[in-house]
């Protein structure tokens, strides 16, 4: 299983979020049964015609909301080793939007 975490701080998991709109520019959607004001989950659509083990979910959850500090977690049924994943694509493409805490220190 392919599973890339990091902290980062993000103004809202509201599903009208930057964070929202981010994920879904990267075609993922966001499935309001599994939302709440402290985490946002998403994932490809149902009817995306990707390989099962391609498909990629996002989980962002609240580790400090005073001061907007939130986990992301993308995850695959790809192999973590192999290069180029969708996966690690994604994440990547998150990342850019939405940087690990410290990233820009040092």
């Amino acid at each position: 299983m392919a599973l890339f975490e990091w902290l980062s701080t993000v103004q809202s998991l509201e599903q009208d979020s930057s964070l929202a709109e981010g994920v879904a520019s990267l075609g993922l959607v966001v499935d309001a049964a599994a939302c709440s004001r402290v985490q946002l989950y998403a994932s490809d659509p149902v009817n995306a015609p990707l390989r099962h083990a391609a498909r990629v979910s996002v989980l962002v959850a609240w580790t400090n909301q005073a001061s907007r500090e939130a986990k992301i977690e993308v995850r695959s049924a790809e192999p973590l080793l192999r290069s180029g994943t969708r996966c690690e694509i994604t994440a990547n493409a998150l990342k850019r939007m939405f940087p690990a805490k410290g990233a820009d220190q040092g």
